[in-house]
């Protein structure tokens, strides 16, 4: 039997490992990256998904966005 590959959606609570919140992940590409990294040594995952944010296109549209510092930034 073959084995199952694991991808979990670790991003968004991965923030606390590195001490950080989700607005800051969000807006610093640098500390996005780092708590990539600290979720890929933490974890051993066999595939990393960066934190997926689909209000930024919404927000380039012009729409109003929400970005709290510990939650899902909302439209």
């Amino acid at each position: 039997s073959k084995q199952k590959l694991v991808a979990p959606l670790l991003g968004y609570p991965g923030a606390r490992l590195t001490h950080s919140s989700l607005k800051q992940n969000e807006f610093n590409p640098a500390l996005h990256a780092a708590t990539m990294s600290r979720i890929v040594e933490r974890f051993a995952p066999d595939a990393a998904f960066f934190m997926m944010d689909l209000s930024l296109e919404a927000g380039a549209l012009g729409l109003p966005v929400r970005y709290p510092l510990f939650e899902s930034p909302t439209v």
